[in-house]
């Protein structure tokens, strides 16, 4: 249990870096999504988070367990500002990634945000020292996400597969 802990610990460790990367890399992006989220100070909360998912990534290797915990309340506080922006209906996109995704924030952005809780509740697990993830723990967590970015692409395009067929359908109506 202890490998595939670590190994949920470093893999949610190396996604939060990327993000952090993403938001680095692609600012303008990053900062109009903030600030169409809402967002007070889109630049220097964009910073504020690139430091605060680092520090994350970090925690997460090398005391996992408290960094699983910072993940679960991270990952709620930026799930409740998806929720509600797409409550309001505001085609926003995430920023999450910078801008790897042009599409509105939808129920796929909350559940991969879901799917990361997961990964850090199963990082409960690596106990409080150095995140030592076994090949084994490593293949698992990552068949585990590799299924679950499948299935989430394969919702997505049945939403987008529906909303085609309702507007050919809208067409025929008239």
């Amino acid at each position: 249990m202890t490998g595939l802990a670590g190994a949920a610990a470093v893999v949610l460790a190396a996604t939060f870096a990327v993000a952090a990367r993403a938001k680095f890399v692609d600012a303008s992006s990053t900062e109009a999504s903030f600030s169409q989220l809402g967002l007070p100070r889109p630049a220097r909360l964009r910073r504020a988070v690139i430091v605060w998912e680092l520090l994350l990534a970090a925690l997460l290797v090398l005391v996992p367990a408290a960094g699983a915990v910072t993940s679960i309340v991270t990952l709620g506080a930026f799930s409740g500002i998806l929720e509600r922006t797409r409550r309001s209906g505001a085609a926003v996109t995430c920023g999450c990634f910078g801008a790897t995704s042009r599409r509105p924030i939808g129920a796929i952005d909350l559940a991969r945000n879901a799917v990361l809780a997961l990964l850090a509740a199963l990082a409960l697990g690596a106990g409080v020292s150095l995140a030592r993830p076994d090949l084994a723990g490593l293949m698992i967590v990552t068949l585990g996400l590799g299924v679950a970015a499948i299935v989430g692409q394969l919702l997505e395009l049945r939403g987008q597969v529906g909303s085609l067929y309702r507007i050919e359908l809208a067409g025929e109506a008239r």
